[in-house]
């Protein structure tokens, strides 16, 4: 569960869920680089949430600030340690949420829209990034829902996860597609052509 990391070009990365039924969990660790699939974990847990929210986007956006909060909090304790990492990254396997988040896109509700403007301060501030990753390398989920917790046990285990590099090609398909307007999960990656992919793919503002 604990294995040795290179601090040099650590990453601190951050998992969490929230359920709409209340329950939130969050998992914390270091990584390599970028690149590394070696992960030391440092935190994990599971609770009742001080409050209930009615939709997808909302509850995935609370995880998003626990997520960061989170990730805020175990930098200062590591700074107190002398460990200063250069980068930090928390996760989300929602892709709406993180088109928001970057493209300063309106949402309906007006408790979101606060929240989502204090999220890209304190990412700016605090040089935190937001990436995407499938939702069945969503650690945290194994702590909030009826998930199969092998996941986490695994990647655990073996002190190993895929690179978060690794999903960026799936990141821009999926973002892709939605920006065309075709209908998902019906469409597949494959089924859009080639020469589609290739020519968005060239300027694709991926952050």
């Amino acid at each position: 569960m604990i294995a040795p990391v290179n601090l040099e070009n650590a990453v601190l990365e951050t998992h969490s869920a929230f359920q709409i039924s209340n329950q939130q969990g969050v998992v914390t660790m270091l990584r390599d680089n970028m690149k590394s699939e070696r992960v030391s974990f440092i935190s994990w847990r599971s609770k009742r949430a001080g409050r209930r929210t009615w939709s997808t986007l909302a509850a995935e956006t609370h995880a998003l600030q626990r997520a960061v909060d989170k990730t805020i909090h175990t930098k200062c304790v590591l700074a107190e340690l002398r460990v200063c990492l250069k980068k930090s990254v928390v996760v989300t396997d929602n892709l709406s949420l993180r088109r928001v988040l970057y493209s300063g896109r309106p949402v309906q509700e007006e408790r979101l829209k606060k929240e989502f403007v204090v999220l890209r301060d304190m990412m700016v501030s605090e040089s935190i990034d937001v990436r995407y990753i499938p939702g069945k390398l969503m650690l945290a989920d194994s702590l909030t829902k009826f998930a199969s917790p092998e996941t986490l046990l695994d990647a655990m285990k073996n002190n190993k996860m895929d690179p978060l590099h690794k999903h960026d090609s799936e990141l821009i398909t999926k973002e892709m597609i939605e920006e065309a307007g075709i209908n998902i999960p019906m469409a597949k990656p494959e089924r859009v052509p080639e020469s589609l992919i290739s020519s968005i793919k060239m300027n694709w503002p991926l952050k």
